[in-house]
């Protein structure tokens, strides 16, 4: 009799045992990695849980293996604002818990959405200045397959500053330069990964600075100089410089992303060239708009 008592006891602890362990709760972390570019971030919040997004985040989860369901959400705080607001929200369907990518979402290998959502007003709102811009907090939550709550992590991510410029720094409005030394620089803009430069001639007041820059034949037609901020402009002409002449030109930074690059321009500069043998209080000096 005690040993059928003890087979029985035995047997209930060993069930017992695996419905503990089956019951285990799956734990989530979130790895945000900082620091963060801001060009990254806004392209993640454009379309945050697709393949071919910005690498942003890790959601590690333990132990692996489970059947589980994450449900997740981006919420925004303007600068200065009081509260949070949903930006999107998604839920998957059910897979095996693992550690895993941002951008393993709707992979070919990866986890299906089953829903999402996106506030396309408040999206376009905190991207209007070009770049992300306040107090972004993401979260996951982990549940079983039947709904039950297991665990949530959050991450708060910041962004302080709203302007995104591109300026060129020389030369200044007004200059005279010699044909031979026309030196142009410029701010970096994070996360650039390429500059171009146009020039041309404004050969009559008349002209905007816009139409002189965009006419034809121009000096310098889009040439690329890869992530430098400045350069002889001798060294990127499609023609001969005259002195006397009148330039514009004007710096655009692309920043790659998922729907094609995003484009900032600088303001267009003009200056002009000493004529040859001549000085600037020979010349004297031109009026500029």
């Amino acid at each position: 009799m005690n040993n059928k008592i003890n087979k029985f006891l035995f047997a209930l602890i060993f069930v017992f045992g695996i419905n503990l362990s089956a019951q285990e709760k799956v734990m989530v972390s979130l790895n945000v990695f900082e620091p963060l570019p801001e060009v990254s971030f806004a392209a993640f919040l454009t379309n945050p849980y697709l393949e071919n997004t910005p690498r942003v985040l890790q959601i590690i989860m333990s132990p692996h293996g489970n059947d589980v369901i994450v449900k997740g959400s981006i919420l925004w705080r303007k600068i200065d604002g009081s509260a949070f607001n949903e930006l999107s929200s998604y839920i998957t369907k059910p897979f095996s818990s693992r550690n895993f990518y941002n951008d393993d979402f709707s992979s070919i290998d990866g986890i299906d959405i089953e829903d999402s959502d996106t506030n396309d007003d408040l999206l376009s709102e905190n991207l209007s200045k070009g770049k992300p811009t306040g107090t972004y907090k993401l979260i996951v939550q982990v549940y079983d397959v039947n709904m039950v709550f297991q665990s949530e992590a959050i991450s708060e991510l910041r962004f302080s500053n709203p302007a995104q410029t591109l300026t060129i720094i020389q030369p200044a409005i007004g200059d005279q330069l010699d044909v031979g030394g026309i030196i142009l620089t410029w701010t970096d803009v994070l996360g650039v990964q390429d500059f171009v430069v146009k020039a041309n001639i404004r050969s009559s007041k008349m002209e905007s600075l816009e139409e002189a820059l965009q006419k034809g034949n121009p000096i310098v037609d889009n040439k690329s100089v890869g992530f430098k901020t400045s350069v002889n402009l001798r060294e990127i002409l499609d023609r001969e410089l005259i002195g006397g002449e009148e330039l514009v030109v004007q710096v655009r930074g692309l920043i790659p992303g998922p729907g094609g690059p995003t484009v900032i321009y600088s303001d267009i500069v003009n200056f002009s060239l000493k004529s040859s043998g001549s000085s600037p209080i020979d010349k004297g000096v031109q009026e500029f708009e």
